[in-house]
């Protein structure tokens, strides 16, 4: 499963929603007696699904489609490719393809209350390619409906980040 060396198992995803999973093993359901009629020969299976807003980062939303799938149709080699948007869940995919390594820095959410956001820093050892997340600091995850006012929010938490990832000694974000 997912790209060589790299490839998340399928029952990692700690909580995947049932929701999602009852919908792969609906559609494996569905798709396997298809494709049991044409050969029973395994398939190569990709699964490169988007994050579920709110709910599921695009990895366990992989891995959950990977769970219903293989209650079908257990002999298929299964690939898990997490996208992102650029978005939320934008650290989760990139990091699940490999090559990347967690760092945190503190920093402010919007309404500049404290926390703490990741970041990432290449695993080349040379600590030069970073990639920052706006939601990490600054996205709507942060806030609840009601805190949701332009008029007071700020991105100076990601600002905080950048400053964190520069300092750190990566010169490519």
């Amino acid at each position: 499963m997912g790209p060589p060396g790299r490839a998340p198992a399928v029952g990692q995803a700690a909580g995947a929603a049932s929701g999602a999973a009852g919908a792969a093993s609906g559609a494996a359901g569905a798709a396997s007696g298809a494709a049991d009629a044409a050969s029973s020969a395994a398939l190569d299976v990709v699964f490169a699904p988007d994050s579920f807003k709110g709910s599921l980062s695009s990895l366990e939303v992989a891995e959950a489609l990977a769970r219903g799938w293989v209650r079908a149709r257990p002999g298929d080699r299964l690939h898990l490719s997490p996208l992102a948007d650029g978005g939320e869940g934008t650290l989760v995919a990139i990091h699940a393809a490999g090559g990347w390594e967690w760092r945190a820095a503190p920093a402010h959410d919007p309404l500049a209350r404290p926390l703490t956001a990741r970041w990432l820093v290449a695993a080349d050892g040379r600590g030069r390619r970073a990639v920052v997340e706006l939601a990490e600091a600054s996205g709507l995850s942060r806030l609840s409906a009601a805190e949701r006012d332009a008029g007071r929010a700020s991105t100076r938490g990601t600002g905080e980040v950048l400053r964190a990832v520069l300092d750190a000694g990566v010169r490519h974000v």
